[in-house]
This record gives structure tokens, sequence and C-alpha cells, in this order.
């Protein structure tokens, strides 16, 4: 069996290896980056998708652990591409400024 605190660390890992990936996407894209609520909608389907191996995965933890724990993988990695995806909306202080 794998430790839980393995499974809680799957997250961080995905969050450490993609933020600059999506920094650096917004950052090329300029200008021409989608509208904010474009991003909300991107992130929120995304996520809703995340979902979609639980439904795959296979019903009894004892038929195939390691499986399980890849579709858990899978999830993960795709609702934090999610998360990661609403966090660069825009810089916080801009848009408390009103400055878009």
């Amino acid at each position: 069996m794998v430790p839980v605190s393995w499974v809680q660390s799957i997250n961080p890992v995905f969050i450490i290896a993609l933020a600059g990936v999506f920094a650096a996407m917004w950052t090329r894209l300029g200008s021409r980056q989608p509208a904010t609520p474009v991003k909300f909608d991107l992130g929120a389907i995304v996520m809703g998708l995340a979902f979609l191996p639980f439904l795959l995965m296979p019903e009894g933890a004892n038929q195939a652990p390691l499986l399980a724990l890849y579709f858990l993988f899978v999830a993960l990695g795709a609702i934090t591409v999610g998360l990661l995806v609403l966090v660069f909306v825009r810089p916080i202080r801009r848009l408390m400024a009103g400055v878009h």
C-alpha cells in the first residue's frame, strides 16, 4: 500500500512542476491571452473533466491498487492544471487598482 503522505504530495509536485510553464505561457501570450472570463471557463472545464478518471477507476482497491493510484495521479494532475489556469488570471494588485 502507498503511504498517505505520498498521495498528499502529488498535488504540490504538480504545482511546482507546472507553475513555471503556465507563467511562461501567459507571459508569452501577452496581449493575445484569453480574457479573464475565458480563463475561468477553461479552468472550470478542465477541473470538471479531471473527475472523469474517477469514473474509470476499478471498483475495489484490492483488484488493482497500482492502477487506482495511477487514476488518482491523473485526476489530481488534471485538477492542478485547472487550478493553474485560474491562478494566473491577472495580478491581484492590478485588479484592486481597477487597471485592466
